[in-house]
């Protein structure tokens, strides 16, 4: 098992949280979550979700654990199971920004968006530096049609503390009608109602493409789903 350093030192943290007894199995638990996450930042998320099960079941009171499903689920669109999987991350007390980011993406997907708005909140006051944060409150803003200012102002942030939300920020002006000193000449209150249409059947198309891509791994995803301790 190879762990980068900031990995080993939450291990460490855990680890004297633990009896002697539970250490191996803790151990073992860490370790496959760090494969799940090399697997999910290659983007192989039935495996990375493979890898964060055995963590589960390696150690059941692992909460870094349900919080690695929990986010690979997301991505392979099972979201009820994802937020079942983060309220075990904060029923075991592991609450940090990510736990509620999971839990907000989760709702998010399947359409709970004044419980989604509520977690990114949450997220944001233990975080305000998130970019995760601000850009998942963005999403959710557009969808339940919030003010506009407020919706572009989450996508500026999001951009200015990670480069890669940079073009979000920018397709949300446009969307808007807007540029960086305000509204675009001849653009009208129209712009923003078609903003909003676009963003809901982006956000359909996206869990419809989730689901597509969830279904495409077969029995063996829902035989991993089924086999969850």
């Amino acid at each position: 098992m190879h762990l980068c350093v900031p990995a080993l030192a939450v291990l460490l943290a855990l680890l004297a949280s633990v009896s002697a007894a539970e250490r191996p199995a803790w151990v073992e638990s860490e370790g496959f979550i760090n494969e799940a996450a090399v697997a999910a930042a290659s983007g192989d998320f039935p495996t990375a979700l493979v890898l964060s099960s055995r963590a589960v079941a390696a150690a059941p009171a692992n909460p870094r654990a349900y919080l690695r499903r929990a986010e690979a689920s997301n991505r392979l669109g099972d979201h009820a199971g994802a937020v079942r999987d983060a309220q075990s991350v904060l029923r075991l007390g592991y609450v940090k920004a990510a736990s509620f980011l999971a839990l907000g993406e989760a709702h998010m997907g399947l359409g709970q968006y004044a419980a989604a708005l509520a977690d990114a909140e949450q997220a944001l006051r233990m975080n305000p530096q998130s970019a995760a944060g601000h850009r998942l409150r963005a999403e959710v803003r557009e969808i339940m049609a919030d003010e506009p200012a407020a919706i572009i102002d989450d996508w500026r942030r999001a951009g200015e503390l990670d480069v890669r939300f940079r073009t979000d920020h920018e397709k949300a002006l446009v969307r808007f009608g807007l540029d960086e000193k305000g509204p675009v000449r001849g653009v009208r209150g129209w712009a923003a109602a078609l903003a909003v249409l676009a963003v809901l059947a982006a956000a359909g198309l996206r869990l419809r493409r989730r689901r597509c891509f969830a279904s495409a791994s077969g029995d063996t995803l829902r035989d991993i789903l089924d086999r969850r301790p």
